[in-house]
């Protein structure tokens, strides 16, 4: 019996193949409209939440092992402790990823951006800050004669500075003036109910990354004024848990404050602490120092002229 073949063996005929689709070479490039105004400035506010997790990101490791310098009442509260901060830090660690990797449009774009047009535009090493450049003296004054003829204006004006302490009607004056400052709107300042007279309570509440609580205790002092106590420093979103080192360094600076008596200038000092991760002392430079890297937890008030601000220093460089 002869053999058969297969038709499909046989025939010489090519069927027709569909063409491939193209295959993109790169991804499609955003249009400018794609860029707007409006959300080039919601990029720059998730650009600035994402630096403020970062710098949050800072305390993990402290936060952790706060336990193990912490004095509890039984093992147990010990673990639960440990356990509780270290699920939270998870947390904040997931929560940081999951932005930066939402926000690789806009590093895309900024990185495009800069190589189409890089006039004027500098890229910062690692370690390296970015400070305005500082205009040249047409006198060529030397700049040690500079500072020190700035250094003796200044303690001359602090001389001169007088501050008067708050009178008992002046507290709900200072609190809401406070408030209504563009540069504090996200400080939370609350009278605490169950205030009598005698004695009235205010709490301050700072926002992320530094998240501190302070109570302020007023009561009554001389010549119709009042004495302002900052009586506690705590975890604004864990006020249960155990006190760190950095909030009774923080008590400490408080206490030995200037004005003790002047409700303002304690509301400015304490609203300075939101830099706290991230304020290096003016005088050593440094954020971190010492054996257990302590950060600057001392805030004085320096006066350039009608310009004020508050500056860090570590407890010993003070």
């Amino acid at each position: 019996m002869a053999h058969q073949q297969s038709p499909a063996l046989t025939s010489s005929a090519t069927p027709p193949v569909a063409p491939a689709p193209d295959v993109p070479t790169s991804a499609p490039s955003q249009s400018s409209e794609d860029w707007s105004e409006e959300r080039i400035l919601e990029s720059l506010h998730r650009l600035d939440d994402l630096h403020n997790r970062l710098i949050s990101l800072r305390t993990v490791i402290p936060k952790i092992l706060a336990p193990l310098t912490t004095d509890y009442a039984t093992p147990v509260d010990m673990f639960q402790d440990f356990s509780s901060r270290a699920v939270s830090c998870s947390e904040e660690i997931a929560s940081f990823n999951t932005l930066y990797m939402k926000s690789q449009p806009i590093f895309e774009h900024a990185a495009a951006s800069r190589a189409q047009n890089p006039t004027g535009i500098r890229r910062l090493g690692v370690g390296e800050m970015f400070l305005p450049e500082e205009p040249e003296s047409g006198q060529g004054t030397k700049t040690e004669d500079v500072e020190m003829k700035d250094a003796e204006e200044e303690k001359e004006e602090e001389k001169e500075v007088v501050v008067e302490n708050t009178k008992d009607e002046e507290i709900d004056d200072v609190v809401e003036e406070f408030s209504g400052r563009l540069m504090h709107r996200d400080v939370e300042v609350e009278e605490l109910p169950g205030g009598t007279p005698a004695k009235r309570h205010i709490k301050v509440v700072l926002p992320p990354p530094s998240s501190l609580l302070f109570t302020i205790e007023i009561t009554p002092s001389d010549d119709n004024s009042r004495a302002f106590v900052v009586t506690s420093v705590k975890n604004a979103r864990h006020p249960d848990s155990p006190v760190h080192n950095i909030h009774t360094g923080i008590l400490r600076a408080v206490a030995a404050r200037q004005w003790p008596g002047n409700l303002e200038m304690l509301l400015e000092m304490l609203g300075s602490y939101k830099n706290i991760y991230s304020a290096k002392c003016d005088k050593c430079k440094r954020l971190t120092a010492g054996g257990k890297g302590e950060l600057p937890v001392v805030r004085k008030l320096l006066r350039d002229g009608k310009d004020k601000r508050w500056v860090a220093y570590h407890e010993w460089c003070v």
